[in-house]
């Protein structure tokens, strides 16, 4: 009888930490932000005729080689 609880009192404590730690972790929303967010300035994002460029990262992955030639 007592080897089966054993496993059960475990199970209930891995739970009850991922429960108290949830909270805790940093969302992605939280990580990853644009400079322009982070340091306050918004100027650039009301100024219609701003000149510049813009630029974004393009994240893919594959699952073998042969894969590659169709990204």
């Amino acid at each position: 009888m007592a080897s089966r609880g054993a496993p059960l009192l475990l199970l209930f404590a891995l739970l009850s930490l991922a429960v108290c730690t949830h909270g805790r972790i940093p969302q992605w929303s939280d990580l990853l932000r644009l400079p322009s967010v982070v340091s306050g300035d918004f100027s650039d994002l009301r100024d219609d005729d701003s000149t510049g460029t813009r630029w974004a990262v393009l994240i893919a992955g594959s699952s073998g080689y042969w894969n590659y030639r169709h990204q």
